[in-house]
């Protein structure tokens, strides 16, 4: 599962993404991107679901911390996992 935000995504990041079918935060700056399949994409609820399944989580920027410390996911959790 991913989470993508500003300010960049590579080519070759996103070229992964979707040659991998990987999972991908259905937020603002993943639906702007335009390069991204609606079915890679999921909501909140399903991504913090999967997440809390052992499913792992990568950011590609520091600007998606802010939406971790503001979701359901529990943060002692992601820093005992790393």
């Amino acid at each position: 599962m991913f989470i993508i935000d500003k300010p960049y995504v590579s080519d070759l990041f996103r070229d992964t993404i979707i040659k991998n079918s990987y999972k991908l935060l259905k937020n603002e700056f993943a639906i702007n991107a335009g390069h991204f399949n609606g079915n890679l994409m999921c909501d909140t609820q399903q991504m913090v679901k999967e997440f809390e399944a052992k499913e792992l989580l990568y950011l590609n920027s520091e600007n998606s911390i802010m939406f971790l410390i503001c979701s359901e996911i529990r943060l002692l959790r992601i820093a005992t996992s790393c």
